[in-house]
């Protein structure tokens, strides 16, 4: 069983459509998509979530939030509402755009890792809407336990193993969330948490048969560089604390 989190907070139309339809189109058959709604304003953020909901019935599962309170708290009312036989997590952004085979390679590359590999993350397209739109492939670099205390490489839209939450919190809140980091890293600081015990591996594919993330001016990660650059710094120096590395 392989379970994605889609978090939603007033996505564009068109964007939320093409990303809920990629996710639900996935060929791999054992696949559940939660859409989980972040309290969004936008009437027709709902209404769409409840055609995908009515196209997808096996497959679509819908969590609501009355409320926005942050990514974090969205992904964690996707991991409550999740199928506790889920095998395999990941998560999808509600503006992205997702290749059909995207799990099933996952997955596969997956069963062939020993136990010890908990994460799996992709090389992507990055369509880039300034000065004018074009798409950049993102090629990213083997796993290193060290470089990832310094630098987040790994992307948010990464698979991991559920038996992580074994050794691990299972939310992807953590201490500081509310304050100067204003609501960023939620998955830095999972992929930080999870490599406290396990390791992360680089799936080297060619970007057109995986994914492609929207790079925009008023995103999230875009338009506050100051709460990004401080909940790295943060959540770096608790994790080589941890690790006996500060």
């Amino acid at each position: 069983k392989v379970t994605v989190l889609m978090p939603i907070y007033n996505t564009n139309e068109v964007w939320l459509r093409t990303a809920i339809r990629t996710q639900a189109q996935q060929t791999y058959e054992n696949l559940d998509l939660v859409l989980i709604d972040n309290g969004s304003t936008y009437a027709t953020c709902i209404e769409i979530q409840k055609e995908a909901k009515e196209r997808w019935p096996d497959r679509v599962i819908l969590s609501q939030e009355t409320s926005k309170q942050g990514t974090a708290y969205a992904l964690d009312a996707g991991l409550k509402a999740a199928d506790p036989d889920t095998v395999y997590f990941t998560k999808a952004d509600s503006d992205d755009i997702f290749h059909r085979d995207r799990e099933a390679n996952r997955v596969k590359l997956f069963e062939k890792l020993p136990p010890q590999v908990a994460l799996v993350y992709d090389n992507f397209f990055q369509l880039v809407y300034e000065p004018r739109p074009h798409i950049l492939p993102v090629t990213l670099r083997p796993y290193d336990y060290r470089a990832l205390l310094n630098e987040n490489y790994i992307h948010g839209n990464s698979m991991w193993r559920a038996s992580v939450y074994d050794k691990i919190p299972k939310s992807f809140v953590y201490d500081g969330y509310e304050g100067k980091a204003n609501r960023h890293g939620e998955d830095y600081n999972l992929w930080l948490s999870i490599t406290d015990h396990f390791d992360g591996y680089w799936l080297n594919c060619d970007p057109a048969f995986s994914w492609t993330y929207r790079a925009y001016r008023t995103s999230k990660y875009h338009s506050d560089r100051k709460g990004v650059d401080y909940c790295r710094a943060l959540l770096q120096q608790r994790a080589k604390e941890r690790r006996g590395l500060a």
